[in-house]
């Protein structure tokens, strides 16, 4: 397999094996609806964590990847999330001492209409690898702007897509060792940063955890990186995400600074419950080619 790898397929290692269950699972109940209203323009988006943490990590972090790859799209996110789980739900199903709580009968229902009216597991994931590499690069771009920032330049969308149109033509990747495919710093921006900016923080948070663990990863081997395996690993992509969104919403680039538009927006950003308690992190993001 390309040694890059695909998003899907590193978050899906352990998908047939053992290492998802060794915390216990607590399914939701009521299965929470993924509610179309959520792209009301007067709605701040929120993730829904699922009851997490007294459910199983990965729950919340299925949902958490579904809104990461399909921020505006209801019906992509339901297929995918529901794809997700019930791949998850067939790989334990057999194993009761993974359970405290299983499934309810009207939850499983719902399940089980969600994955009638979408694709087949391989399409869906096959979808969803595709625009996996559009919301990594939003994630590079979040990261390029504070780096700028935080070291006396000016960060701005513009200076961080122009740069990451160098890197494309150079054939670099993102942090998440994702392919960038734009050599065009305007063709990135509509495709890449526009539609992913809301949730560029928990891109950032992805491609930082991928990036570390890979310089941790022997040469040769292909890093295994699950932040949704144990809560854990969940609170702390959750804690550096939610560095970087609070960041990036009080942050004002000079050009901006007549309208008081910082980088993110609090009204189109995902946030995550304000009272989910995680830990503290203090991010120092190192210079602009030091990373």
């Amino acid at each position: 397999m390309d040694t890059t790898c695909h998003l899907l397929d590193n978050l899906l290692v352990g998908i047939d094996g053992a290492s998802l269950i060794s915390e216990k699972v607590c399914a939701p109940t009521p299965w929470p609806i993924f509610q179309r209203e959520l792209w009301r323009e007067d709605y701040i988006p929120i993730v829904d964590l699922e009851g997490w943490p007294q459910v199983h990590a990965t729950l919340p972090g299925f949902r958490i990847l579904a809104t990461m790859l399909y921020p505006h799209d209801a019906d992509r996110h339901a297929e995918l999330h529901a794809t997700l789980v019930a791949a998850f739900y067939a790989t334990i199903r057999d194993k009761p001492d993974a359970w405290t709580q299983q499934p309810t009968t009207a939850a499983l229902e719902i399940l089980l209409d969600a994955r009638h009216l979408g694709g087949s597991q391989g399409a869906v994931l096959q979808r969803a690898r595709e625009v996996a590499c559009r919301g990594s690069v939003a994630g590079k771009a979040l990261i390029i702007i504070r780096q700028l920032a935080e070291h006396g330049q000016s960060g701005s969308v513009n200076k961080a897509c122009d740069i990451l149109a160098k890197a494309g033509k150079a054939g670099k990747l993102t942090g998440g060792h994702w392919e960038i495919r734009y050599a065009n710093s305007k063709a990135l921006r509509a495709e890449a940063w526009v539609p992913y900016r809301g949730v560029a923080h928990l891109w950032a948070a992805h491609n930082l955890l991928w990036s570390f663990r890979w310089n941790e990863t022997p040469d040769g081997e292909r890093p295994s990186l699950s932040w949704y395996e144990h809560s854990s690993d969940l609170e702390r992509f959750l804690a550096i995400a939610e560095d970087f969104r609070q960041w990036a919403e009080g942050y004002i680039p000079h050009a901006r600074h007549k309208e008081q538009a910082p980088i993110l927006s609090p009204a189109e950003t995902w946030h995550i419950p304000a009272e989910t308690p995680l830990p503290v992190v203090c991010l120092t993001p190192p210079p602009l080619g030091l990373c």
